[in-house]
């Protein structure tokens, strides 16, 4: 299994960004299997990939309104693009 060289992932404009809360809070969903943050094509943001269990619904809003409460309280800059 591969994984990340850091804990940490650095964004090309300085943001330090810890993945592994923002993974943990999105895994924590009956749905999701795995997620995983990693720093964007453009290296200013980070990007969300999940990847769901079989048989379950694919997202839908209420997944998103999820997502958006367990980062409450997260710096906006944080928040993953999905």
């Amino acid at each position: 299994m591969l994984g990340r060289s850091d804990d940490r992932i650095v964004l090309d404009n300085g943001h330090v960004v810890d993945p592994l809360p923002i993974e943990m809070a999105v895994a924590s969903h009956r749905s999701v299997r795995t997620a995983y943050i990693r720093k964007s094509s453009g290296g200013r943001s980070i990007e969300l990939w999940v990847e769901f269990n079989s048989g379950s619904p694919a997202p839908d809003e209420q997944f998103d309104e999820l997502v958006s409460m367990k980062l409450a309280g997260t710096p906006r800059w944080q928040w993953p693009k999905q």
